[in-house]
């Protein structure tokens, strides 16, 4: 029998607003985006031990909550995938979906809506929000990434920043 996959789902941490000369794709972590991150990928660490592969968002917060998890989780390989920047749940979907076979516990960074959304549709549940630094451990019944649909996993942990460091 195939061993089952681990999705981990991240979404980037806190960005900053200050500079409003920005555009969002170029937003930076915020002081507690870069005090949440490490926490939590301490945390995620602990919880899951390590992981196959990293797929992040391009956008400049996410890329750096990622490289914050990639450190502490050492994955063998990472990959940034277009379209998680803006992607809705389609696309997040989408990216999922066409993981390779052999990647047993893989990690998206990306951004809400649609991270959020991914989760509900794959859990068959209401999550309502999954928080900046926020990460959601899902097992999936399944055997190949390409199965991968509704009602197809179950939340093995939920991280929360502000239920976790009180």
């Amino acid at each position: 029998m195939s061993s089952r996959k681990q999705l981990i789902l991240i979404r980037h941490a806190k960005s900053d607003w200050a500079d409003s000369s920005l555009k969002d794709f170029d937003r930076p972590l915020n002081v507690r985006g870069m005090k949440d991150a490490p926490f939590m990928a301490d945390w995620l660490k602990e919880a899951v031990g390590s992981v196959d592969a990293f797929y992040s968002s391009p956008a400049k917060r996410a890329q750096q909550t990622a490289k914050i998890f990639i450190e502490a989780l050492v994955p063998p390989t990472s990959y940034t995938v277009d379209k998680l920047y803006d992607a809705d749940i389609e696309d997040v979907i989408n990216v999922i979906t066409s993981i390779p076979p052999t990647i047993r516990r893989a990690v998206l960074v990306a951004h809400n809506p649609g991270l959020t959304q991914a989760a509900e549709y794959l859990t068959a549940t209401t999550l309502h929000n999954i928080p900046t630094s926020g990460v959601v451990v899902l097992d999936l019944i399944v055997d190949e990434w390409s199965d991968a649909g509704r009602g197809t996993a179950t939340v093995s942990v939920i991280g929360k920043p502000k239920e976790i460091m009180e």
